[in-house]
C-alpha cells in the first residue's frame, strides 16, 4: 500500500491512517506497527490541510510521548509544532495553568508515590483505630492510600464514600461481611481527609489528583474544555485500553461525540487495572465518543516469529470476553522457537536460565537482546545470582532491583546503623559480612553482653571475644562513631560518600557493574527531596523502601544500553521487544500461585481498601449493596474471574515481547513455601502445545525448601571469603582493620572517590572550594540563587514534549520585558525573565532528544555522575547543553568547559555517539535579553584530551591540593568565610577587577543551581 512515513502500509493500516477526521478505534495487536500508524495519520491529516498546531497526540510514557512526535517531526521538520504529551502531564498542566481557579498554591509539587506514603504517615498518629488493629500501621496508611487512589479514579468522594458506610452500617439486615467492610473502611476517611488537607496546606499534588482536578476544572468551567477542543480539534489517545475512568471522563468533557478523536490500544494488553485501569473504557469507546464504523484491527505483527504468535493466539482463547482477532506473521517470518521446562527448585530454574542466556550469546545475540521477565519481584533473586555466577552480566530495571545488589544492600546497612533507632538487623548484616567477618562464636559472647548493641559499647569489659574479633570490632565501632559524627554535618548524598569511603567499600567494588549500581544509588540519593524541611537519612530509607516496593516506575520505558541481561517485573516490559525473552516461574496451585497471581486480587465489594462496587461506574448493574450472602458470593466470583482474565493478558504480553526465543519455565518448589507448588496452569498450558512448544525436561521436585539450600550456599561462600581473609593475614599483609587504629581525629579525610562532575568545575576554579565543598563539606544556607537556578531548570524540564506550551501562564515577550517598568528584583519575576530569555533561544522550539539524562563516567580512580540538562538534534550535529542561570564565567576562570567536556566524553563512552557529530553549548540565561551561547564542536581527537584532563584532575585530587586560586570568582564562592585569602581579595585588593557585562542585574554572582 502507500508509503506514507517511510514505511509501507498494509490495507488495515492505511484504512487506518486514511480515516476521515471523525471518531475511530484502531485495535493494535502486539508488534503490529501501532507507533508507524499513529504517526502516519497525523502526517496524512496535516498533508490534507489540518494546521499542526491542531494536533494533540496523549501517551502513558514521557519516552513514547518522545518517540511519536520524533517520527512526525522526522517527516513534517521541526517548524510543524505538534504537541504530544502524557495523560497526566495534560491533566497536570490544564491544573497549573488554572491553579488560581481551583484553590491551589502557586508554588505547586508534585509527589511520587513514596512521598504520598510518607504525608499519610506523618499524619496516622493523629488517629486511635477500633475496628482495625494497630499493630501494623504501613498496613494501614498502604490501603488508605489505595482507597484513596481507587476514589480519585472514579471521582468519588470521601463525602460520598462516608455516607455509604453510614448507610451499611444502619442495615442490620446486610450480610456481616460488607458491615465489617464499611466499618474498616470508614476508619480510613478520617486519615485521606486529613492527608489531603496536609497536601493543600504545603502545596503539593499527588499522582491521581492531575487528573480528577482537571476533570472538576472541566466541570465547573466549560470554557476552558471549548478552548481545549477549538486549540486542538484532533486527537490522538495511546494505549487507550490502559486509561481509567477519570481520564476518560477529561477526554469526554473536551470532546463530545463526533469529535475527530481516534483512540488506540489492545484489549490483550490490558494489566494495570490493580492501578485504576479499565478496559471497558476500550470497549465502550464508540458509545462514549459517537464511533460510527467497526474498529480497524491490525493484526499482522511485524515482530515475532509465527509459532509465537499462535501460542499468544491460544492465550487469547482464554479470555471469553477478548475482542476478536488473529496476530497473522509478516511475509519472511521466522519459525520462531519456544521452550518450556518443569525444574525441580528455583535454583535449577535460574542455573538453566543463565546456561541458555551464555548459549544464545555464544551464538551472537547480544547481552542485552535478552531479557528475563518476572511475574513477582522475588523470582528476580536466584536468576540473579545464577546469572553473576555463571559471568552473565546483569542489569535489573527499577529501585527495587537496585536495591537487591550487595553492594548497595552493604550501603543501606550502614545508613540504617546511623539513622535508626534500634539498627539490629543491619548492625548483624554488616559485622557477618566480608569485611569484618564476625564468627557464630564472638556473636555469642556479644550476645551475652546484653545484647548485640550495647556490648558494642562495652567491648573493654568482653573478655572472651577473641583477639582478631576485638580489633575488627573495634574497628567498626570507631568508624561508626565518626561516620555518625559526619551525619550531623554532610548532605546526604555527600554522607554516602564518606560511607563508601571510610569503610573501604569502595574498594571492594569489582567490576563496571557493581560501580554503576553505587552512582545509580547516589543519583537516587541526590534527587530525593523530603516533603519538609532538611533531608533526613531516617525518612530518605523510609523512601527508599516505599519506591523499591511500589510500581511507579512501570509506565516509563526501560533504557536496556547496558550491554546486560535485562530482568525486570512483566509490568515492566510492556512496550519492549527482545531476541530472546525468558518467563520464569509458571508455577503454582491453590493459594500457592506464582503465576498466575492471585494475591493481587481485588474484591470492590468485601474489601476494605477497595471503593465499593456500587459507588463505581463499572458497577455491573449492582447500584447498592448485595441483600444476601449468595450475592457477595455471586460479585466475588466475578471479580476472581476478571482478576485470572489480566493474569492471562499478562501472560499474553510477557509472550509477545519475544522477536526469535521464547522460553517459559516453573520449578516445584519456591524459597519460604513449605510444600511443593507444582507447575501452574499457565504451564500446563504452554506445554499442551505439543506442535508449537518443545519441553526440554520435566524433574521431580525437590525435597526441601530451596531458601535453605540458598542459606548454605551463603555460609560457604562467607567460609571461603573468611579462609581468604586468613591467608592474606598470615602471609604478611595487612588487611587495614585487623591493627589498632589511630583516633578518629587523627584519621585523614580521603577525598571521596564518587563525585559530582560539578566538583571537577569547582576543583578546576579553586582546590581549596573543591576541598571544603566535597571532601570536607561546609554547611551552607540555601541560596535564592540556587533556588531560581532550580525552578527555571524544572520548567524547561517540564516544557519537554510541550506538556506546557500552551496551557502554562504565558511568558511576557522579551520586548516587553525589557521596556517593562515593573520591578523584577524579586524571584517570581526574574524566573520569568530567565524564561522569556528561554524562548528566545534556538531551543524552545525543539524537543529534546533526552531531558535531566543521567550519565555515568568512570575512571580508574572516579566515578563521576551527573544529569545533562538536554540533547538535541540541531543543524546535523547531537548537541549536548546545558542551561545557565548564573553569572557568566570569568575570562581566566580554569575549568568552566569541564562539565560539559565530561558530559561528551560519556555520550561518546555509553551513547555510542560519533564525536564528529558531537557539539556542547552552554546556554546562558540572562535577564535583559536573548540568552548567551558558547558553543564547542567536537573532532575525533577531543575525547582523548579530555581524557587526559580527567587524569589530571583525579591526580590532583589524589594529591590533596588545598591552595587557593584567588580571581574575581571569589566573591561568590561558597566556602569564603572559610577562606583569608578569598576574604582579602574580595574585601579590598581585587575590587576593581570585574566580571564580563552580566544580566541586568537579574542574577547575584554564584554557581545558579547546584547541577550534576
Amino acid at each position: 500500500m502507500t508509503d506514507i512515513i517511510g514505511v509501507d502500509l498494509t490495507e488495515a493500516q492505511h484504512a487506518a491512517v486514511t480515516h476521515p477526521a471523525a471518531p475511530l478505534l484502531v485495535v493494535a495487536g502486539a508488534g503490529s506497527g501501532k507507533t508507524h500508524v499513529m504517526a502516519a495519520r497525523i502526517v496524512h491529516q496535516i498533508r490534507c490541510g489540518l494546521p499542526a498546531q491542531s494536533v494533540l497526540g496523549l501517551t502513558f510514557s514521557n519516552k513514547a510521548a518522545g518517540n511519536l512526535r520524533a517520527r512526525i517531526v522526522k517527516e513534517l521538520g521541526a517548524g510543524e509544532d505538534v504537541t504530544v504529551s502524557t495523560y497526566h502531564g495534560f491533566g497536570a498542566s490544564l491544573v497549573v495553568a488554572h491553579r488560581e481557579l481551583l484553590g491551589l498554591a502557586e508554588d505547586l509539587r508534585l509527589l511520587d508515590r513514596a512521598q504520598s506514603f510518607q504525608l499519610l504517615l506523618d499524619v496516622f498518629d493523629e488517629f486511635r483505630f477500633v475496628v482495625r488493629k494497630t499493630g501494623m500501621p504501613l498496613g494501614i496508611v498502604g490501603d488508605a492510600l489505595i482507597l484513596k487512589s481507587r476514589a480519585s479514579d472514579h471521582l468519588v468522594s470521601v463525602t460520598e464514600i462516608e455516607a455509604d458506610c453510614e448507610a451499611i452500617a444502619d442495615d442490620i439486615d446486610l450480610p456481616a461481611v460488607l458491615r465489617d467492610a464499611a466499618a474498616k473502611r470508614s476508619e480510613l476517611l478520617p486519615l485521606i481527609r486529613s492527608y489531603n488537607d496536609r497536601k493543600q496546606q504545603l502545596g503539593l499534588l499527588d499522582h491521581d489528583d492531575q487528573i480528577a482536578m482537571a476533570v472538576r476544572l472541566l466541570e465547573q468551567h466549560p470554557h476552558i474544555a471549548h478552548e481545549l477542543r477549538d486549540a486542538h480539534p484532533f486527537v490522538l489517545l495511546d494505549e487507550y485500553q490502559d486509561t481509567n475512568f477519570a481520564q476518560r471522563r477529561m477526554l469526554e468533557r473536551i470532546y463530545p461525540p463526533g469529535s475527530a478523536i481516534t483512540a488506540v490500544g489492545d484489549d490483550m494488553q490490558s494489566i494495570y487495572a490493580f492501578r485504576g485501569a479499565h478496559v471497558r473504557n476500550l470497549f465502550h469507546f464508540g458509545h462514549h465518543f459517537g464511533a460510527l464504523t467497526d474498529p480497524v484491527k491490525l493484526e499482522i505483527s511485524f515482530r515475532n516469529g509465527y509459532r509465537i504468535l499462535e501460542l499468544a493466539n491460544r492465550i487469547q482463547a482464554q479470555v471469553p470476553s477478548a475482542q476478536i482477532k488473529t496476530l497473522l506473521p509478516h511475509q519472511g517470518a521466522p519459525k520462531g522457537n519456544i521452550t518450556c521446562f518443569l525444574a525441580a527448585d528455583e535454583r535449577e530454574e535460574a542455573q538453566e536460565i543463565a546456561r541458555l542466556c551464555v548459549a544464545a550469546h555464544v551464538k551472537d545475540t547480544a547481552w542485552n537482546e535478552m531479557a528475563v521477565l518476572c511475574r513477582k519481584r522475588r523470582l528476580i533473586a536466584p536468576v540473579v545470582d545464577a546469572l553473576t555466577e555463571a559471568g552473565v552480566p546483569v542489569e535489573v530495571i527499577g529501585m527495587g532491583g537496585l536495591m537487591m545488589r550487595p553492594e548497595v544492600v552493604e550501603l543501606v546497612a550502614w545508613l540504617e546503623v546511623l539513622a535508626l533507632t534500634d539498627p539490629a538487623v543491619a548492625t548483624m548484616r554488616l559485622l557477618t559480612g566480608s569485611r569484618y567477618r564476625i564468627g557464630v562464636r564472638d556473636l555469642a559472647v556479644l550476645a551475652r553482653g546484653g545484647g548485640l548493641l550495647a556490648a558494642l559499647d562495652q567491648l573493654d569489659t568482653m573478655s572472651d571475644l577473641s583477639v582478631e574479633a576485638y580489633q575488627r570490632l573495634g574497628r567498626f565501632v570507631q568508624e561508626r562513631h565518626e561516620l555518625r559524627h559526619a551525619a550531623k554535618r554532610l548532605a546526604l548524598v555527600e554522607l554516602c560518600q564518606h560511607i563508601l569511603t571510610i569503610t573501604g567499600l569502595w574498594d571492594m567494588l569489582d567490576g563496571d557493574r557493581p560501580v554503576e549500581n553505587i552512582a545509580r544509588f547516589l543519583h537516587a540519593a541526590e534527587r530525593y527531596r523530603p516533603l519538609q524541611g532538611r533531608r533526613s537519612v531516617a525518612e530518605f530509607l523510609e523512601w527508599l523502601q516505599v519506591m523499591a516496593d511500589s510500581e511507579d516506575d512501570l509506565a516509563e520505558a526501560v533504557d536496556g544500553s547496558a550491554d546486560a541481561v535485562q530482568i525486570m517485573t512483566i509490568h515492566q516490559a510492556k512496550g519492549l521487544e527482545f531476541d530472546v525473552v525468558m518467563v520464569p516461574g509458571l508455577a503454582g496451585s491453590g493459594l500457592s500461585h506464582v503465576f498466575p497471581d492471585a494475591s493481587r486480587y481485588q474484591n470492590a465489594v468485601t474489601q476494605a481498601n477497595g471503593l465499593p462496587l456500587w459507588l463505581r461506574e463499572d458497577n455491573e448493574g449492582m447500584t447498592a449493596p448485595p441483600l444476601t450472602t449468595t450475592e457477595v458470593d455471586n460479585a466475588r466470583a466475578r471479580a476472581k474471574a476478571a482478576q485470572h482474565d489480566e493474569e492471562v493478558r499478562l501472560l499474553y504480553v510477557a509472550v509477545t515481547r519475544a522477536r526469535h526465543t521464547l522460553i517459559l519455565s516453573a520449578a516445584h518448589r519456591y524459597s519460604g513455601v513449605e510444600k511443593a507448588q507444582g507447575p501452574s496452569e499457565f504451564y500446563k498450558l504452554v506445554a499442551g502445545q505439543t506442535d508449537l512448544v518443545h519441553e526440554a525436561f520435566r524433574h521431580a521436585a525437590g525435597v526441601e525448601d530451596p531458601g535453605l539450600d540458598a542459606m548454605r550456599r551463603r555460609a560457604r561462600v562467607v567460609a571461603t571469603e573468611r579462609a581468604r581473609a586468613a591467608d592474606a593475614i598470615h602471609g604478611g599483609t595487612q588487611m587495614g582493620f585487623e591493627l589498632a587504629a589511630p583516633t578518629a581525629a587523627a584519621l585523614p579525610t580521603p577525598a571521596p572517590r564518587a563525585l559530582p562532575v560539578t566538583a571537577l568545575v569547582s576543583l578546576g576554579r579553586c582546590a581549596r572550594q573543591f576541598h571544603w565543598t566535597h571532601v570536607r563539606p561546609m554547611p551552607r544556607r540555601s541560596s535564592s540563587a540556587a533556588r531560581l537556578g532550580t525552578a527555571v531548570h524544572s520548567w524547561i524540564e517540564q516544557r519537554a514534549g510541550r506538556q506546557l506550551s500552551l496551557f502554562a501562564d504565558p511568558v511576557e515577550p522579551l520586548d516587553q520585558l525589557e521596556h517593562s517598568d515593573g520591578d523584577h528584583s524579586s524571584e517570581p519575576s526574574r524566573q520569568r525573565l530567565l524564561q522569556s530569555s528561554f524562548l528566545a533561544s534556538p531551543y524552545a522550539s525543539l524537543d529534546p532528544v533526552r531531558v535531566e539524562h543521567p550519565v555515568v563516567l568512570a575512571s580508574a580512580e572516579l566515578l563521576l555522575r551527573g544529569r545533562v540538562d538536554a540533547v538535541y538534534e540541531r543543524d546535523g550535529l547531537l548537541e549536548i547543553v546545558d542551561f545557565k542561570t548564573g553569572r557568566l564565567p570569568f575570562e581566566n576562570e580554569r575549568g568552566a568547559e569541564m562539565q560539559l567536556d565530561l558530559y561528551a566524553l560519556a555520550a561518546v563512552q555509553s551513547w555510542g555517539t560519533d564525536p564528529t557529530r558531537l557539539r556542547t553549548t552552554a546556554v546562558h540565561l540572562r535577564a535583559d535579553g536573548p540568552p548567551i551561547l558558547r558553543s564547542s564542536e567536537w573532532d575525533a581527537a577531543r575525547p582523548a584530551q579530555v581524557r587526559i584532563a580527567l587524569d589530571d584532575a583525579a591526580h590532583r585530587i589524589r594529591s590533596g591540593a588545598q591552595s587557593p586560586t584567588v580571581g574575581p570568582w571569589c566573591a561568590g564562592c561558597p566556602v569564603r568565610d572559610f577562606c583569608p585569602e578569598g576574604r582579602s581579595a574580595t574585601d579590598g585588593s581585587m575590587e576593581a577587577e570585574r566580571a564580563p557585562k552580566q544580566s541586568g542585574g537579574a542574577q547575584p554572582p554564584g554557581e545558579g543551581r547546584a547541577h550534576g
